[in-house]
C-alpha cells in the first residue's frame, strides 16, 4: 500500500460482488477517487480483497474503516443472523463511521402480492425483470441457474432494519425508502462510548 493510499479514508463493501457491480456504490466511493475501497464477499470467484461473509468479518479488525456499504446482503441472511452482520459492522467501522445499507422492501412486495400480481414484474433490474416472488425468496433466474446463494431468507420493513441496527449500537439511524421496492438505512458509530449508567454513549454528540 502506498502512504497516499494509506491516507484515504476507507471503505468496506459486504457482498461487493466482481468490481463494478455495484453503479451506485461506484458513484459515491470509486468514481474520482478519494476512498481506499476494500471489497468483501463469500464467493472467492469475484476476486475479493476478503473472502468473508457479512456474519464474520473476524479477518478485518475492529474500527478501522471510515464507511460501510452492504448493499442487498441482509436478505440473504437467516433473521437470526441479522443482528450478528450488524454487530460485525459497527464493529470494523472507526467511531463517527457510516453504515449505507440496502435491503428489498417486503411491505411493498406484500402489497402488490395482494393485488394479484405474485408473479408480474414490477420493476427492471440490470439482472432483468423483478417480480414480488424475487423480492420475497430471491431472483428466481439467478437460482434456477444453480445460485443458490441469492435466496432471500429473511425479509425486512423499515422497523426491522431499523431496530436491528439500533440494537447493534448505531446512533442515529436514519431509514427511508429509497424506491417504491427498496429501503435504506444510513447509520453512524457514535464518537462516544456506551455508558449503562447513563443509557446512552458518553461524549455522544448525538446523546
Amino acid at each position: 500500500m502506498s502512504l497516499e493510499e494509506h491516507r484515504l479514508p476507507r471503505v468496506l463493501n459486504v457482498g461487493s460482488g466482481p468490481p463494478g457491480a455495484d453503479d451506485r456504490f461506484t458513484a459515491q466511493f470509486v468514481s474520482g477517487g478519494g476512498w481506499q475501497v476494500v471489497r468483501a464477499d463469500v464467493d472467492p470467484n469475484v476476486a475479493p480483497d476478503v473472502v468473508a461473509s457479512a456474519t464474520d468479518l473476524s479477518a478485518l479488525q475492529s474500527d478501522s474503516f471510515d464507511a460501510a456499504w452492504c448493499s442487498h446482503i441482509l436478505e440473504h441472511l437467516f433473521a437470526h443472523e441479522t443482528e450478528t452482520a450488524a454487530r460485525e459492522l459497527f464493529r470494523v467501522l472507526k467511531r463517527g463511521g457510516t453504515l449505507f445499507a440496502f435491503v428489498p422492501d417486503v411491505e411493498a412486495a406484500a402489497r402488490a402480492v395482494a393485488s394479484g400480481g405474485l408473479t408480474e414484474p414490477v420493476y427492471i433490474s440490470p439482472a432483468g425483470p423483478i417480480t414480488p416472488h424475487d423480492i420475497l425468496y430471491g431472483h428466481g433466474a439467478a437460482i434456477a441457474a444453480g445460485r443458490t446463494a441469492m435466496a432471500h431468507r429473511s425479509g425486512f420493513t423499515p422497523n426491522r432494519l431499523g431496530e436491528a441496527l439500533h440494537r447493534a449500537g448505531f446512533d442515529p439511524v436514519v431509514v427511508q425508502r429509497t424506491t417504491e421496492f427498496e429501503i435504506q438505512a444510513k447509520a453512524t458509530k457514535p464518537l462516544g462510548d456506551w455508558s449503562p449508567e447513563l443509557g446512552t454513549y458518553r461524549d455522544s454528540p448525538f446523546a
